[in-house]
């Protein structure tokens, strides 16, 4: 799109534009003016969605995405059939009780349709439909009176949620809910009511919410305290079976044993393998001093039994576990006597003997003594570490079998109480105080009416309209693809141009009085012979004679350029023959009213089909003309009403030029005709669609495209473009018809 063409669309229209403009304000002003006093009411509902001073159980912060969708879901509500249905049953009674003081003229239309009786009938039951919280069912009678009533009152759901402007603070926990009446106290009860009817259907919502919810979780609990108490019975049951309360304890308390019976163990084995590497010492120092004396190894049958009774006590004392103190006791007493048997052994030794000899003597003997005990303590505490484990084997079996009733008793406990914590939280929002919606803003009635706002509504209007004209014109220009001047003809074809001519108004579109003394001269008709002057210089300095008008599509204005230049070179004292070869549609010819056809001078109808007659082709309805071989050049010429043109005219017929020519020769005709005039002009129909200017093309000098500015370049037209291109210097130029001057002076 050519800004400069815009720009030319807007300098021809913006008048109109403009007036359309000053129209649309003057209306707009004119119907604010007519428009009924409207009076503003407004209140202001608090959401609670993210107000912290409410009761609430749930102390998690709410993410935006939540908190944005609360709010979405909030506004659904304020807008749900149910509050704007309660706020209809509600106006409605106030206008029966009231007799119509918000709306005195729809009551008056009421009452025309319905008696006081009915009236109250249909109060009654919309009192009994508000506390039940009804919607009105359309299939019923009653409440298709009802339905009725309330659109004659404009008091029905469609028309309440028109009337009523609810949306949110942006920013804030608050919703506004705004109405204009033509009543400045209905518009306060409007937004007051509503705000009432919003909290109490949100209340009966809430409430029966809640006290589904408590009975849900109620059940569930009960389900599942069920479960959990059968669960622990049969672990119980399988406990006291076995005869173990605890057996993670007991398990641990074995395991403890085990490992103190252990380290035991390796002490009493350190302990043996110390004595006996002590007793083999001394019986290799014994062995040296043996000859000595024999008496070291007479013992007393008391230190023997004493030592046997020690070995007894001692293991009964490791089997109980180290834990009967009088075990304990009576090992020490023996031992004491032990000490006081081997103390008289030494006194009454035999006089004589080696003091070392004894002393190793009694050394081995309490070597012995100790080792005896400490290899009985050890295979005591062998027994006791292979009692526990064989005990903790049963107890890891019968542990394997508990652990599933175990865990099942834990996972329904966990579930029970979170069933229970979900039930106290149920009841703890049931019994909160109050619903979380509030009206923090009472509507107030209007003392004046709101501002008309004339002047502003009709700038706007104004502005609008000329904005929208502007951008029509812009689709205007953006859209047209035509030719319009001559340097989008070069763009779009690539041909040469001889030169323009204007588009004509109608009023001075007759020829003859734009061109001819007698006629009128307007500054149109100046510009127009101008542009004709300037294509004539080019006709006139070639030295040509015969020249053909075509186009590539019809329409196109051949035959009018070619009767303008005609015009223009008689003016200029030339001499101009017309030939009409435009056989399709022979507009010359009836713009002249030629009487003689140029077929009757060649056309020759002599071949036909073998075996017909003309009886034959008279009965398929051909009518042939008659040849006049005769005729000759005088008869098919024609004088036209202007001094210096003739013309030679056709019937029109759907013949090409070869086969309308065949018989004579057309060249035969324009050599005996140039002589007699300065130019002989030749129209051919349109390229796009028939092959006659090809065939005419031959007879000629020079081929003329005639080409209108208002047509666009098709694919077509770029086809018949090319051949004439390749008729190479034949072609003469182009000329560009219907131009405006506008878009020359663009």
């Amino acid at each position: 799109m050519e800004i400069a063409y815009f720009l030319k669309l807007f300098k021809r229209n913006w008048i109109f534009i403009t007036l359309i403009a000053i129209a649309a304000a003057g209306i707009t002003f004119v119907l604010i003016s007519l428009k009924n006093k409207e009076y503003y009411s407004r209140a202001q509902l608090s959401a609670g969605i993210t107000d912290k001073n409410q009761v609430s159980f749930d102390k998690s912060e709410l993410s935006w995405n939540e908190v944005n969708s609360k709010f979405t879901n909030f506004l659904e509500f304020l807008n749900s059939k149910e509050v704007y249905t309660m706020l209809s049953y509600r106006m409605l009674i106030q206008e029966i009780d009231s007799k119509g003081a918000y709306k005195p003229e729809e009551y008056n239309e009421l009452l025309k349709k319905y008696t006081i009786s009915s009236l109250e009938t249909a109060k009654t039951i919309v009192k009994q439909k508000y506390e039940r919280e009804e919607l009105l069912d359309l299939n019923n009678k009653d409440d298709q009176t009802i339905y009725d009533m309330l659109k004659i009152m404009y008091y029905d759901q469609g028309i309440l949620s028109k009337t009523l402007q609810i949306s949110r603070i942006t920013g804030s926990d608050y919703f506004k809910v705004e109405v204009k009446t033509q009543n400045p106290r209905l518009s306060s009860s409007l937004v007051n009511f509503y705000c009432q009817e919003t909290i109490r259907v949100n209340d009966i919502i809430e409430d029966k919410r809640a006290e589904k919810s408590v009975a849900f979780f109620k059940e569930l609990r009960d389900k599942k305290k069920a479960d959990f108490e059968k669960k622990l019975d049969s672990l119980s049951k399988v406990k006291s079976g076995s005869q173990v309360i605890d057996y993670s304890s007991q398990s641990e308390a074995h395991i403890d044993r085990i490992s103190t019976l252990e380290t035991a163990k390796n002490e009493e084995e350190k302990k043996v393998l110390g004595l006996r590497r002590a007793i083999g010492n001394i019986d290799s120092q014994l062995n040296q001093a043996e000859v000595k004396s024999n008496q070291a190894h007479q013992t007393n049958s008391s230190i023997i039994n004493l030592k046997a009774k020690i070995e007894k006590l001692n293991e009964k004392y490791i089997n109980s576990g180290f834990k009967e103190k009088a075990v304990a006791d009576s090992v020490v007493q023996l031992r004491h006597q032990l000490e006081r048997q081997l103390s008289n052994l030494n006194q009454n030794a035999s006089i004589g003997v080696d003091e070392s000899y004894k002393d190793l003597i009694q050394k081995k003997i309490d070597y012995e003594v100790e080792l005896s005990m400490a290899e009985a303590s050890l295979s005591s505490i062998q027994a006791s570490i292979y009692s526990s484990k064989s005990s903790l084997t049963n107890f890891a079996g019968n542990e394997a079998t508990l652990t599933p009733l175990e865990m099942g008793v834990t996972v329904a406990k966990d579930e029970y109480m979170n069933v229970v914590e979900k039930y106290n939280d149920a009841r703890n929002e049931a019994m909160k105080n109050g619903a979380i919606i509030r009206q923090i803003e009472i509507g107030q009635p209007a003392d004046e009416p709101e501002p008309l706002k004339r002047v502003i509504f009709s700038g706007v209007a104004s502005v609008a309209s000329f904005i929208i004209g502007l951008s029509i014109l812009f689709l205007i220009a953006y859209f047209d693809n035509t030719i319009k001047n001559p340097e989008n003809f070069g763009k779009n074809t690539g041909l040469s141009l001889l030169g323009c001519v204007y588009a004509l108004p109608k009023k001075s579109s007759n020829l003859d009085n734009v061109f001819f003394e007698n006629g009128q001269h307007t500054p149109a008709g100046s510009k127009f012979k101008e542009q004709l002057r300037n294509i004539r210089y080019e006709i006139e300095k070639e030295n040509n004679k015969v020249f053909l008008f075509t186009s590539t599509e019809k329409e196109e204005g051949k035959s009018f350029v070619l009767v303008s230049l005609a015009y223009s070179l008689i003016l200029n004292y030339k001499k101009v023959l017309i030939i009409d070869t435009n056989f399709k549609h022979n507009t010359l010819s009836q713009l002249f009213k030629g009487n003689v056809a140029v077929e009757d001078y060649f056309y020759q109808p002599e071949r036909k089909l073998l075996g017909s007659t003309n009886s034959s082709s008279q009965s398929l309805g051909i009518d042939f003309p008659n040849p006049k071989m005769e005729t000759t050049t005088e008869d098919v010429l024609q004088r036209t009403h202007i001094d210096g043109l003739d013309i030679i005219s056709c019937k029109g017929n759907d013949l090409s030029p070869s086969e309308i020519f065949h018989g004579r020769r057309f060249e035969e005709l324009l050599v005996t005709l140039r002589p007699r005039y300065d130019y002989i002009f030749l129209e051919g129909p349109s390229l796009n669609q028939y092959s006659d200017t090809k065939e005419l093309a031959v007879y000629c000098d020079k081929v003329v495209g005639v080409f209108a500015s208002d047509k666009s370049i098709k694919q077509l037209d770029k086809v018949s473009i090319k051949y004439l291109k390749s008729i190479g210097n034949k072609y003469f130029g182009s000329i560009l018809n219907k131009v405006d001057l506008e878009d020359l002076l663009v």
